[in-house]
């Protein structure tokens, strides 16, 4: 199939994309670069080659199961808050609730506590600039996707384009580089290392870090990839729960 002008070839068989992304990986790493944006194009899913395998073996120890399990009491903490607010819901006895909106809420507090080290209480304060911009950054409009098919990559990166808003992606840039600032000024404080304080602290077996871009980078990857597609996977469960009930 075609991406705009890009000839596209769609794996389907589980062997093939097996040989894909284990046996043959070696002759597969480039990854397909969408966006045009300086911080947005160094995102470990966008980058290829040896920058890729550079920015990869960086990143990787960072997720330990152990240091994944540290972050479970914050997770539990969000699902409290999520069930006070339906148990509010219920008491106020309307008939609808928006599911969707609701799950999001509850994986954008996880999220902004494990990454960011920020209680923003989604569910309470949805207007909210931070709140705002992280739910309707993937809201793509088809001209923005269709001009990103159409446009080369040389000059998708001359203009810095990207399928999200400027304003959007300044916003979050700023947000998450106050929050790095302020991690140097007054050290680590939490009784848990959210995702922000171990992207700073990674380093490979060469002892290379990363970048002050490509932190900025893989926390905004973080903070997108992470919100929205677990909440829609919830919903997605919950839904198939009620259907066979």
């Amino acid at each position: 199939m075609y991406e705009g002008v890009t000839p596209v070839l769609l794996l389907s068989d589980p062997e093939l994309i097996k040989s894909v992304l284990v046996k043959d990986f070696a002759s597969f790493t480039d990854n397909y670069q969408f966006h045009g944006h300086r911080i947005i194009r160094q995102w470990v899913i966008q980058s290829s080659g040896n920058e890729w395998r550079r920015t990869r073996s960086i990143i990787t120890p960072t997720f330990t199961s152990g240091k994944m399990k540290a972050m479970l009491p914050l997770v539990t903490n969000s699902i409290a808050i999520l069930e006070q607010e339906i148990r509010k819901h219920v008491k106020s006895k309307k008939k609808k609730m928006d599911a969707k909106h609701v799950f999001t809420c509850l994986t954008l507090d996880v999220i902004a506590k494990v990454a960011f080290a920020s209680d923003v209480n989604a569910h309470e304060n949805e207007d909210e600039r931070f709140i705002d911009v992280a739910k309707n950054i993937l809201k793509i409009g088809k001209l923005r996707y269709i001009t990103g098919t159409l446009l080369p990559t040389k000059l998708k990166n001359a203009v810095e384009f990207s399928l999200f808003k400027p304003e959007h992606i300044e916003f979050l840039i700023k947000v998450i580089q106050t929050m790095l600032e302020q991690k140097r000024k007054v050290g680590h404080t939490q009784n848990f290392t959210d995702l922000g304080q171990l992207l700073m602290e990674a380093r490979n077996d060469e002892g290379e870090a990363l970048t002050e871009e490509e932190i900025i980078s893989n926390a905004f990857l973080m903070l997108i990839a992470g919100f929205e597609t677990t909440g829609m996977t919830i919903l997605s469960i919950l839904n198939q729960y009620l259907i066979n009930i």
